[in-house]
């Protein structure tokens, strides 16, 4: 699942790139809302829609005249805005407060976009008859948003907090176990006050989660115990470390969501 993971984040980048390709450098697109029909664009325009079904799924991006778009990823479809200016492509997904910058080229019916390794994806121009259906679009294939896909999110939650174990600590640790204890649903969220002030938006996911720590030799313990935490003598790792927090989609690194630092500790 890591891999795949992997694969689905490398391709969000690269397609985010996409969008904001006009053709003609202007800083972005003016006109009506709706995506122009393929047959009305020119051939070097990234008005439309643009389908990658190279990874074994269907990665789809709309391209608005307005500078509006959605990006359609393993199930799930994901609003934005984008500005073109020459070669270069600005993303910025709802909810977000940094965009993804990067390098674009149309070519006729063939999109090529840059993404965060420097690397080319092609995307192909397809007919509004090939976008998905309504009720095909979700989290995982499924109409419900990833924090109300139980499975699904805590898969997430599990991968992206592992990846942040290992960027905090480094090689402080040579093992960690991850224990995901809750996932909050948008019923959650609207019941609870705290949650509800965070103000996450669909495909954001509150969380809770328990782990280990197995300190690398040499290692003060006290360094990992720091906030939450306690060092078991008899296993030689340390336990009961707790976290609270969020997950979000990202478009600037490999994998489809991070662990939101911002909104990361030990309670609400």
């Amino acid at each position: 699942m890591k891999n795949l993971f992997k694969v689905l984040a490398l391709v969000m980048v690269i397609c985010v790139a996409v969008f904001a390709l006009t053709g003609c450098g202007e800083e972005k697109n003016e006109g009506g809302s709706t995506p122009a029909n393929n047959t009305n664009v020119s051939s070097n325009s990234i008005v439309g829609y643009w389908k990658n079904d190279s990874y074994g799924a269907d990665f789809i991006y709309t391209f608005n005249d307005d500078g509006t778009g959605n990006y359609y990823v393993a199930g799930a479809d994901m609003p934005f805005t984008y500005k073109t200016n020459g070669d270069q492509l600005s993303i910025l997904f709802d909810g977000d407060d940094a965009s993804f910058d990067t390098t674009y080229e149309v070519k006729g019916n063939v999109l090529n976009v840059a993404d965060s390794l420097g690397e080319d994806t092609l995307y192909d121009r397809i007919d509004a008859s090939e976008l998905p259906k309504p009720a095909q679009i979700g989290t995982a294939g499924s109409s419900m948003p990833l924090k109300d896909n139980p499975d699904e999110a805590r898969s997430q939650v599990e991968y992206c907090f592992q990846n942040w174990i290992d960027k905090a600590y480094g090689d402080k640790i040579t093992e960690s176990n991850v224990h995901v204890e809750k996932i909050y649903s948008s019923e959650d969220e609207q019941n609870d006050e705290a949650l509800k002030a965070l103000n996450l938006n669909e495909q954001e996911v509150a969380f809770e989660v328990r782990y280990e720590l197995k300190p690398a030799e040499g290692v003060d313990v006290n360094e990992l115990t720091a906030a939450t935490g306690e060092y078991d003598e008899e296993t030689g790792w340390v336990i009961e470390k707790y976290n609270c927090g969020v997950i979000r989609p990202t478009v600037n690194s490999e994998d489809p969501y991070e662990v939101d630092t911002e909104r990361l500790g030990t309670g609400w």
